[in-house]
């Protein structure tokens, strides 16, 4: 379970494909194990040049060999990597700059998109001390959190908690030499960083990467590579399920075969039961099997992995009504789950219900944002982005809020079918309801709805609102609130 060791051993078994689209051409880059180990040998000398065992070093390459390359010299000289959105924004080059001085980073790694293929791994020098096997109790790496419910935080991971993570997602999913990976995630989150590239290489599963955008253009291609590469193992948020079964027209499916597919994570988000019915009804004919569905909780704090469906469970978890919380599986090895937020244990196995700090609350009832969210976009037809949260208006009222970035042809019609929709599914009735131009809905670097700082947005009057709606009932105090 050990990444360092798994990195220094080498061979001629295929450790990462890296995948990427020049218009509909596709191109590809096939690193073995052997391949890696030189093409991270090569990095770590140059890190071990600039910089001293034990300095925070920021990996902020695109996703891709770079990334891949700059993160393992890290781990396996005694370097501590900081994972992060490559900074090509002036947002996101301030976010770099703030982790940087956040985490005490002594150097910044930006800009690499490809590396060249180590075509020999003799080609560089022997770094026998950068592959050392490090102490349990030696920092690994710091994961900063996505922010989706406050600012970034940094997670310090040791290397006793990444195997002791590892193992974990090994007990609950079985993954081996057999299986092969397919993945879109962001390699700077957890998910992508320890599902997509460290557990892979750690079982020796061969790993596909593709760009996150690469993705989002066009979502079929996830599953293009999945059907291609015969994959057995994938995941992804609840989102990109909808996204693929959504924007997939059904003449695609055809040419697909996801019958090899046995592990599809759900989770960094709250997972919804219409949406694994709806992707496993909508991909049926290609294969694909709703026990396949492994939905999870995890967080970067305990590395990633908390609980997840296990993958020789026989109950499909596309069982029972939209509307019941789902079984997001037992705890894994060695972990202690402890309910603080919106969820429950039964039998043993925990459902999560959404976090406590996007909880609505009217007429002393609890109403999730993502519940409204979700109703959202199953009123318009469509995935748009959404945010519903709460306004403290005084000390005993609550203005609920939602905001869309949607530019419908006709507005009334729109925030009338939005109001009729919201109330039939959750009994709510919103204060505010507005349409916004693109950017207005704020987002984490893991795509996920960042509520509070649309909120703060909203307060500060800096959202690009096109329609604004008002309840037409007075309440206590008529401002809204800033």
């Amino acid at each position: 379970m050990c990444v360092v060791a798994a990195l220094a051993a080498g061979g001629a078994e295929t450790a990462f494909e890296f995948v990427r689209w020049r218009g509909d051409q596709q191109l590809s880059l096939t690193w073995s194990r052997a391949d890696l180990r030189a093409a991270v040998q090569a990095e770590a000398s140059q890190l071990i040049a600039r910089t001293r065992r034990g300095d925070r070093v920021i990996v902020a390459h695109p996703p891709g060999p770079a990334f891949v390359a700059s993160f393992l010299a890290c781990l396996g000289s005694g370097r501590i990597a900081v994972p992060a959105a490559a900074p090509l924004t002036a947002a996101s080059k301030t976010a770099v700059a703030r982790l940087a001085d956040a985490s005490g980073a002594t150097l910044v790694l930006s800009g690499g998109e490809h590396l060249p293929r180590a075509t020999d791994a003799d080609a560089y020098c022997d770094l026998a001390p950068a592959f050392d096997d490090p102490s349990p109790d030696d920092i690994a790496y710091l994961q900063f959190t996505s922010g989706s419910t406050q600012a970034p935080r940094g997670a310090v991971i040791t290397h006793r908690a990444l195997r002791a993570n590892l193992a974990a997602i090994h007990d609950a999913w079985g993954l081996s030499p057999k299986d092969r990976g397919v993945f879109w995630l962001p390699p700077f989150h957890d998910m992508g960083l320890v599902g997509a590239i460290l557990a892979p290489l750690a079982f020796g599963v061969p790993s596909t990467l593709m760009h996150p955008a690469a993705f989002l253009q066009r979502p079929a291609r996830w599953l293009q590579l999945m059907s291609e590469r015969r994959a057995t193992f994938s995941g992804g948020p609840n989102f990109a399920y909808d996204l693929v079964a959504e924007r997939v027209a059904p003449r695609d499916v055809a040419g697909l075969d996801l019958s090899a597919w046995r592990v599809a994570v759900n989770g960094a988000e709250p997972v919804r039961r219409r949406t694994m019915r709806r992707f496993a009804d909508a991909f049926a004919p290609a294969g694909f099997r709703e026990h396949a569905f492994a939905p999870g909780y995890g967080l970067a704090e305990s590395v990633l992995f908390v609980t997840a469906r296990c993958a020789t469970e026989s109950v499909s978890p596309c069982d029972g009504d939209d509307e019941t919380p789902v079984d997001c599986g037992p705890p894994g090895c060695g972990v202690t789950v402890r309910v603080v937020d919106e969820g429950f244990l039964r039998d043993g196995r925990l459902h999560v219900c959404g976090r406590a700090k996007d909880v609505l609350i009217r007429g002393g009832r609890k109403i999730h944002a993502a519940d409204v969210e979700a109703v959202v976009a199953a009123a318009l037809g469509r995935r748009v982005p959404a945010a519903a949260f709460a306004l403290t208006a005084s000390a005993h009222e609550e203005i609920i809020a939602v905001l869309i970035e949607h530019a419908p042809d006709d507005a009334d019609a729109a925030f009338a079918l939005l109001i009729d929709a919201i109330a039939a599914a959750v009994d709510l009735t919103p204060d505010v309801i507005a349409f916004c131009g693109p950017g207005g809905v704020r987002l984490t670097t893991s795509g996920k709805i960042a509520r509070a700082a649309t909120r703060d947005a909203w307060r500060a009057g800096t959202l690009p609102v096109r329609n604004l709606w008002r309840r037409p009932v007075p309440i206590l105090n008529p401002a809204v609130a800033a």
